[in-house]
């Protein structure tokens, strides 16, 4: 009974988490409204982006609070290199150990988190190593991050369970895989 019961929850979490972001498609609407943004307004891409940033600028700290005890040691763990892909608006950079990690490539395409992610990324001291690459991880090409040069990656996926927390801390950490991205 309890494999179908985490069944049944693993089925019903991505619907919680669509019908939570819809809720917020009436403030995001609104908001663009009173400020007269017809460009985002008339763009479903700029528009996607909007509705995601304010609905992420109050469940990124709640998907923290509920990842953290799973997600948060390996991102401590992080050294060398790191590609972090989604950071959104930084919830996790103040974890990175600045004596471990030489350069941090945050891949983050909704330009709508950029402020925020320059905000964490201040606050953590990470200024000086942390660059915020804007685009898709798939758009990324050779022009930020070049074959070889990663160590660690990392990313923390959503998760309304709060005894799940998923995250992953991936492929190179502790040099299980070595430093070569095939």
């Amino acid at each position: 009974m309890s494999q179908l019961w985490d069944i049944v929850q693993h089925l019903i979490d991505p619907l919680i988490f669509l019908v939570l972001a819809s809720t917020y498609l009436p403030g995001t609407i609104y908001s663009l409204v009173v400020t007269a943004n017809s460009q985002t307004l008339l763009s479903l891409s700029l528009f996607k982006d909007a509705w995601f940033a304010r609905f992420w600028a109050v469940q990124g700290p709640l998907t923290r609070q509920n990842a953290s005890v799973n997600a948060g040691p390996l991102i401590q763990l992080a050294y060398g290199t790191v590609l972090e892909i989604g950071p959104g608006s930084g919830e996790w950079v103040h974890l990175y150990d600045k004596s471990q990690v030489s350069k941090v490539y945050g891949v983050e395409p909704n330009k709508d988190h950029h402020e925020g992610l320059r905000r964490k990324i201040k606050e953590a001291g990470l200024s000086d190593i942390y660059e915020i690459v804007p685009v898709g991880v798939e758009e990324m090409g050779e022009k930020w991050v070049t074959r070889g040069e990663v160590d660690c990656v990392v990313t923390v996926s959503a998760s309304f369970l709060p005894s799940e927390g998923a995250f992953l801390l991936g492929g190179w950490a502790g040099g299980e895989y070595g430093t070569d991205m095939k």
